[in-house]
């Protein structure tokens, strides 16, 4: 049964013009359900409300099928309103997945580009994959085309053959043109991308490149 119910004892009304099979019998005043989510954005629409008017006793059963179906309704809207993590990167940086990257057009030494790095909030690019190599170049095309040697973050300062990146990333990917790296002359320590051949080469830490940053893209 649909709409206005009416007996000998009680006469009640549902504002969604529906029939509830679970309600307390002793209630005798308006009793008004407002859910249980508010809306996250002033924009969204506001969520339906429903009230019971009782001159008397109102069966047992319908309270019950009126507090479940608010619990339902609740539970679906907890769904909706879960919304995905944004990320983003600082203008001037180009976002790939999670990380934000930068070609700066500056030739400083191995050690100085780690610092320029770290000043933006970062360090000397780690170049994880391919994805991630193929998007460094196509930087350093943006401006230079054919490109300049450009220092990644990778060396063996700290061990000779063991290269490690300053952000301490794992080094799982190499981009080396053979039969790179060779430390020729017994002192390069530091990784540049080369302008010969665009794979990496080691080379002396104190030559003046052109280099990458990358940071963690912002959240919220």
């Amino acid at each position: 049964m649909y709409g206005a119910v009416t007996d000998k004892k009680a006469i009640y009304k549902l504002s969604w013009d529906r029939n509830w099979s679970n309600v307390s019998p002793d209630i005798d005043a308006s009793v008004t359900f407002q859910s249980c989510v508010k809306p996250r954005y002033k924009s969204m629409a506001p969520l339906p409300s429903f009230h019971i008017h009782s001159a008397s006793s109102i069966r047992s059963a319908e309270m019950g099928f009126a507090l479940r179906s608010v619990l339902l309704l609740c539970g679906l809207l907890a769904g909706v309103l879960a919304l995905p993590e944004v990320t983003y990167c600082p203008k001037g940086w180009t976002q790939l997945d999670d990380s934000c990257f930068m070609f700066v057009q500056q030739q400083r030494t191995f050690v100085d580009a780690e610092h320029v790095c770290i000043l933006k909030g970062g360090n000397l690019a780690s170049v994880l994959d391919a994805k991630e190599n193929a998007l460094v170049l196509e930087l350093i095309r943006e401006v230079f085309d054919p490109i300049e040697d450009t220092w990644i973050g990778l060396s063996d300062g700290i061990e000779e053959d063991t290269f490690l990146w300053t952000d301490g990333s794992p080094l799982d990917f190499t981009a080396y043109g053979a039969p790179q790296p060779d430390n020729f002359g017994g002192n390069e320590n530091c990784v540049e991308i080369d302008d010969d051949n665009e794979l990496w080469n080691d080379d002396t830490c104190t030559d003046l490149n052109y280099f990458v940053c990358i940071k963690e893209a912002h959240r919220h």
